[in-house]
């Protein structure tokens, strides 16, 4: 019997072994978990307490992008009920793992399994939830103006819309980190870093259109790691980073040989940044003269 890795699972002497995604997620929780009990001492040298979130934070979205890659390309799930399934394994885990912290807290060890667990809960959920939804895309075309608007809107709500509004409050705050996945960090003078539950949805969708519709698979994953994890490690300087900005351009560079348009539509694209542009300036000079009264 012939078997191909990318459509059906490992099967050896009868014997079905975990899809690489599983594999990949298993390895997240492992790593989420061990920061909660390793910690630099308080007076570390700062270059390595930078270079250790770096280092900590490029581990990190290689296995959150290795997770969804391997799911995109291949094994299970392999149709969008399966996908939905998944989101429903995920989103009951992290409510029951939620609930058992608030039963069983098990002090700063508890805290750092429990926090870890619900982490992979919520990657599984929110990345299925991307890969299901990239079966509604049918034309690669439509993906350039998708990740143009995702970027853009990312970029709006982090800065000045509903996400920022959040983060003005403490409850605000608690909320976002609760439906976010955590970036662990080794020493207590850097910032809780976490990645919303879109970005991974939006990771997920990109890398299973690149792959289903055979795009630049290998060079969205590669880019979309390397864009991501430039990303997290600027949050220490820049505060809020809006992750589908670097995510879309990374998916536009990757594949930007791959889109074909009419002049029309070209066109058309023009008309809608034009006005988009419009907008913006109007957002902005709207929002200085209110500073200013």
């Amino acid at each position: 019997m012939t078997l191909d890795s990318e459509t059906t699972p490992s099967t050896v002497a009868g014997c079905k072994w975990p899809a690489r995604w599983q594999v990949w997620l298993g390895a997240f929780v492992v790593l989420r978990f061990i920061p909660g009990l390793v910690q630099m001492p308080q007076r570390s040298d700062p270059r390595l307490v930078a270079a250790s979130y770096v280092v900590v934070a490029a581990v990190v979205m290689a296995l959150v992008v290795g997770t969804l890659a391997t799911a995109a390309r291949g094994e299970r799930p392999s149709n969008v009920r399966s996908e939905g399934l998944l989101i429903l394994v995920g989103l009951g885990a992290w409510l029951a793992l939620m609930i058992a912290q608030r039963q069983w807290p098990g002090g700063a060890l508890g805290a750092a399994a429990w926090d870890s667990l619900q982490d992979g809960a919520k990657l599984l959920a929110a990345g299925m939830a991307g890969l299901a939804l990239s079966r509604v895309v049918r034309d690669r075309n439509i993906l350039l103006p998708a990740a143009i608007f995702a970027a853009f809107a990312d970029v709006m709500m982090v800065n000045y819309g509903t996400v920022n509004l959040v983060l003005q409050s403490e409850a605000g705050t608690k909320l976002l980190k609760a439906v976010s996945t955590s970036v662990p960090t080794l020493h207590a003078s850097m910032p809780a870093v976490s990645i919303g539950p879109a970005d991974l949805l939006f990771l997920g969708f990109f890398l299973k259109c690149a792959h289903r519709l055979q795009m630049n698979f290998r060079w969205t994953v590669a880019l979309s790691f390397l864009f991501l994890t430039a990303a997290l490690a600027s949050v220490p300087m820049l505060q809020a980073v809006p992750a589908l900005a670097p995510l879309g351009v990374a998916f536009i560079l990757a594949n930007l040989n791959q889109f074909r348009f009419s002049r029309s539509e070209w066109v058309a694209m023009g008309v809608v940044a034009g006005l988009v542009a419009l907008l913006t300036a109007a957002f902005f000079i709207w929002a200085a003269l209110t500073a200013g009264g």
